[in-house]
């Protein structure tokens, strides 16, 4: 629908795509039970952090969308850093012992893009940079201008 929209009236859209970094870790070691509260407390964590304007959702498995109408990619790259910040700060117990969740990220926006299915492939694609560059991080692909990838400072190696 967003798609349509800024097709039709022009504007800018942007679609974050977030990953739970290692969790079939947490459900073989926790169980399917805790893997769903992780999955749960996460959906919360990212709905806490969008605007009402944005469109956030689970994607499959333990990935997650943010469709963002209305913002250009560093506005989409803020809120997925945001996003992800505060998915890092969560501790979930589990069975005596404590679940710190992470999370990554990819950013892309509708610039220079024929379909919706290229930019979510594009913010997957930026999503698969952000879990080999070593995960709980933000990657982005804009034909605006450069990649905003490691080494742009948007998106710095995290310890």
């Amino acid at each position: 629908m967003e798609w349509t929209r800024m097709q039709r009236y022009g504007g800018e859209l942007s679609f974050i795509m977030a990953d739970i970094d290692r969790f079939k870790r947490v459900n073989d070691t926790y169980g399917h039970s805790i893997g769903d509260k992780v999955l749960q407390e996460v959906a919360r964590t990212i709905a806490r952090q969008c605007r009402e304007s944005d469109l956030p959702a689970r994607f499959g498995g333990e990935e997650f969308a943010v469709v963002v109408p209305s913002e250009v990619i560093s506005g989409a790259v803020h809120l997925a850093q945001r996003c992800r910040q505060e998915i890092e700060k969560l501790n979930l117990p589990a069975k005596g012992e404590s679940i710190r969740p992470t999370a990554s990220f990819g950013v892309a926006d509708a610039i220079g893009v024929a379909c919706a299915d290229l930019m979510v492939e594009r913010a997957d694609q930026a999503l698969y940079r952000a879990k080999a560059a070593g995960r709980n991080r933000v990657e982005s692909c804009s034909t605006r201008g450069a990649d905003q990838a490691g080494g742009t400072g948007l998106n710095p190696p995290l310890q």
